[in-house]
């Protein structure tokens, strides 16, 4: 028995017969309205709103709890029939009156169960599309009975047809392949008419017609025939070891060529592919041939777009109609070609063949000829009578290989240290690669496992292929992005393939998310969710507190609600009325906060006043008080008192540290030490500062001057140390006694207020002796070819002066200075000797007329002097210098 039955058998008997005389009437509007008519007053009438609202209500709310609870769908979906369905007809009107009489049917009985209300949701869906049925009923027959709509149908529908039946192919089922031998069938013999009947009336039309496929054609039938020959040679090839086939491997690798093309490269000089022998009349393909690791797709294809490549390049380009093609490159293939009266022989050849083989050809040709001209001469398109000639043909597939000197050949037995040397590299890039597959495992199991341990994500499938990882799962829509995430594993989006149907995660988090979208709470309730039981903290309006009940008794995933810390905003604001009067007090109390009114709109309080910028946020002090939602308004105005002008005058100069400001009776007094720049700005910049009318910088001093009378206050250094203070950065020049140098050490780690100190210029006597020594000693004095100072060596020769002079200041015992001259060895011994101490004097004059002491200074010759030198040096014209304490 179906639900219509069941219905039926539910309903009182005189129903039972109105509905039975319902369905024998249901096409004619006129007796749907009567019989509805007759029956509307009395269900009316009879029925009492008060106690049937309270009759339904518990078992409605419970019905509609629990099929929200299992399925929101469920709910929903019965109810978009009445929702949607549109009211164009008397009979549309008719049928919504009978779905409310059955309605108030449902009401009287109070038995019924949610498979009731299915059932009669069923009903109206039945009864709701009959009158439409019929009306299309109507124009389907009126459309059969009318041939030359029938026509124009089929004209219509006829292309699709024969295009599904045609992509039907690829099913792997008996039907649809039986059809398309069919269709095959039926367009075999009129397909072939119309093409033999265009051939004959106009074959440079169907030629034209073809000349766009030809070319890429030709190239895909001979791409796809050398990929075979290609692979199989791979095969054979990458079965070596020889040194030999390691070095090809590694060319191969260095000029991204296919490691095939570089062994035919290397072995082949020339190899025949293929050979085709093609009807001259017509373009038919009468025998083809191949090697076996070179098929070809569709070797009649290839014969049509020969011939019409020859028709082609003879009509466009050819004065003279006889001239023929004899020959066409197609990358690393040349198609050779030889005619005959009634036959083309054409050749793919790989390499260079040489000119003989059109000899090869004609003969190849000629024997043909010879022995099945007969043939070729009537021949109408059936190859079969032809086939003996395919000896012949591949008579034709010639190929010729470079031939190996015996060294090499007797070389490539043995292994060599370089083979070697290339079977490590490939073995640790084997490894490598190993490594990088095993590390790539890794990421995608560590990706793997966190999506396993992802709240609204449940992997069904997941696969590993290569460098992809598929997955197959559900997934909630408002957990992360899966593809996201794979980033963080450094996978990209192309790697991985995910399918993932969408379902409701109900733990807590996800509830909880999904409730906040729906409800869109006030910013200060709070949710917790534990076993199903909402919590809600907080105060809200009224309204959105019922919403709230209404929605958590509809949601998935919540049962129940506890409202008990849950208060409307005048519950609230009565509660907290003590706690907000105290605040109000703190706020008229606090410096710089002026409070205008206080009031409460819309459930929720609202302070304005006036704030000074500085004063303190009062939001902040709301957790103590145990407020919340309370909204203030200020309007900006600067206090005067004191303490806040003072502040405001820290702020709007960035006041430093070292600086001490004070505000009394409109007057700002500054003192202490700071930048020079600081010093210069604030001088204009305290003009404008509410509360200040004077001000006193005259105990502010700028700061390196302050420092550096501080550092000498503090040290009191030598006459021998000079001090000097540079933006706040204390750097030393010069020496103290050994004794007093440990004293100086502690004594700058007790300095404070400088930005950096460099003591690295702070030396012992001892050490700045021997310094200032090397430091001479370094200095070179150049000479030109005589006894003349270089250009630019006056700063040189001023250098060693003050050098030497401070090292007399240091020393308690006074060294004695050597100047040494130098030659670069040009002449003789004599002359050498001459030209050294002639330069050392120059130098020794030029110091004494300076101011030094002469008995300290020692002109000197070098331990050895070169001499009958041919090449000039420049830079062994010097002279140098050595102290000797």
């Amino acid at each position: 028995m179906d639900e219509y039955t069941q219905l039926r058998s539910l309903l009182l008997h005189d129903d039972q017969q109105r509905l039975a005389n319902l369905e024998q009437q249901l096409g004619n509007s006129e007796a749907l309205s009567q019989s509805i008519a007759a029956v509307l007053p009395t269900a009316l009438q009879n029925a009492d709103t008060v106690p049937l609202q309270s009759a339904l209500q518990q078992p409605v709310e419970s019905c509609v709890k629990t099929a929200m609870q299992k399925n929101p769908q469920s709910f929903v979906r019965p109810l978009l029939p009445a929702m949607v369905a549109p009211v164009r007809t008397v009979v549309a009107e008719a049928l919504r009156s009978i779905r409310e009489y059955l309605n108030l049917q449902q009401q009287q009985l109070t038995g019924l169960d949610e498979k009731l209300t299915q059932q009669l949701t069923e009903l109206n869906n039945r009864l709701l599309p009959l009158e439409e049925t019929l009306i299309r009923f109507g124009e389907l027959e009126q459309r059969l009975n009318d041939t030359e709509h029938r026509t124009r149908d089929l004209a219509d529908i006829l292309p699709n047809a024969i295009r599904q039946v045609t992509q039907q192919a690829s099913v792997q089922f008996s039907s649809p392949h039986v059809k398309v031998e069919e269709l095959a069938d039926s367009l075999k013999i009129p397909v072939e008419q119309c093409l033999r009947q265009s051939v004959n009336d106009d074959a440079q039309t169907l030629a034209d017609a073809l000349f766009p496929v030809m070319g890429p054609a030709i190239r895909k039938s001979i791409n796809e025939s050398m990929k075979a020959m290609v692979e199989k040679i791979n095969v054979a090839v990458e079965q070596s070891i020889s040194p030999q086939s390691v070095a090809w491997r590694i060319e191969s690798i260095r000029h991204g060529v296919p490691y095939s093309q570089i062994v035919m490269k290397n072995t082949l000089v020339y190899r025949v592919e293929q050979v085709f022998l093609i009807h001259r009349q017509t373009g038919l393909l009468v025998q083809h041939v191949s090697r076996e690791e070179s098929e070809v797709s569709d070797s009649d294809a290839v014969s049509a777009m020969l011939t019409a490549i020859q028709d082609f390049i003879r009509d466009s380009f050819s004065s003279n109609k006889n001239d023929e093609l004899e020959r066409a490159e197609v990358g690393e293939y040349t198609v050779w070609l030889e005619r005959s009266p009634f036959a083309v022989l054409a050749c793919v050849v790989r390499g260079i063949a040489p000119y003989e083989y059109k000899t090869t050809m004609r003969i190849t040709l000629e024997a043909v000829h010879a022995r099945y001209g007969f043939l070729l001469e009537s021949f109408e398109g059936d190859s079969a009578p032809l086939e003996p000639c395919r000896p012949l043909l591949q008579q034709a597939l010639q190929v010729e290989i470079k031939k190996k000197d015996k060294n090499e050949q007797q070389k490539s037995r043995y292994f060599s240290k370089p083979f070697i040397a290339v079977l490590v590299i490939l073995g640790g890039s084997f490894l490598g690669w190993n490594y990088w597959r095993w590390q790539q495992a890794q990421q995608f199991n560590a990706y793997l496992e966190t999506l396993r341990h992802s709240t609204g994500i449940t992997i069904l499938e997941s696969k590993i292929e290569g460098d992809h990882i598929l997955l197959r799962g559900l997934r909630d829509p408002l957990a992360p992005d899966p593809v996201q995430m794979a980033l963080q594993y450094n996978l990209s989006a192309e790697q991985v393939s995910s399918q993932w149907a969408f379902y409701q995660d109900l733990s807590p988090e996800f509830v909880l998310k999904r409730l906040t979208a729906a409800l869109n709470p006030p910013a200060n309730i709070k949710f917790n969710l534990n076993n199903g039981i909402l919590q809600a903290v907080g105060h809200a309006d009224k309204s959105w507190i019922d919403q709230l009940k209404r929605t958590v008794l509809l949601m998935a995933g919540l049962s129940k609600l506890d409202d008990s810390q849950l208060l409307d905003n005048n519950a609230y604001l009565e509660k907290t009325r003590e706690q907000f009067e105290a605040f109000l007090l703190t706020l008229k109390a606090t410096q710089g906060i002026v409070v205008v009114s206080s009031e409460v709109k819309n459930g929720h309080r609202e302070i304005t006043g006036l704030r000074d910028p500085i004063a303190e946020d009062p939001a902040k002090w709301l957790p103590d008080f145990q407020l919340e939602d309370i909204a203030m308004n200020w309007t900006p105005y600067q206090d005067l008192t004191p303490s806040f002008v003072e502040k405001r005058a820290r702020l709007r100069l960035a006041v430093p540290e070292t600086v001490q400001l004070t505000v009394k009776e409109g007057r700002m007094t500054v003192q202490g030490f700071a930048p020079k720049a600081w010093i210069e700005h604030v001088q204009t910049a305290w003009q404008g500062i509410a509360g200040v009318e004077q001000a006193d910088f005259s105990q502010l001093l700028e700061r390196d001057a302050y420092l550096m009378a501080y550092a000498q206050r503090e040290l009191s250094p030598p006459s021998s140390l000079k001090l000097e203070v540079n933006e706040g950065i204390l750097n030393f020049d010069g020496w103290v006694e050994d004794a007093a140098f440990a004293n100086m050490q502690q004594q700058l780690k007790r300095l404070e207020g400088f930005e950096s100190i460099k003591s690295q210029n702070l030396l012992s006597r001892d050490k700045f002796r021997q310094l200032t020594a090397q430091r001479l000693e370094k200095i070179t004095v150049y000479f030109n070819q005589d006894a003349g100072f270089g250009e630019y060596q006056e700063n040189n020769l001023r250098g060693v002066l003050d050098l030497w002079q401070r090292l007399l200041s240091v020393t308690r015992t006074p060294p004695r200075l050597q100047i040494i001259g130098h030659t670069d060895g040009i002449g003789t011994q004599e002359q050498n000797h001459r030209l050294s101490i002639q330069r050392a004097e120059v130098v020794y004059r030029w110091l004494v007329n300076q101011g030094a002491t002469e008995a300290l200074l020692e002109p000197a010759y070098p331990n050895t002097i070169p001499f009958g030198e041919t090449t000039a040096n420049f830079k062994e014209r010097r002279v140098s210098f050595k102290v000797l304490f």
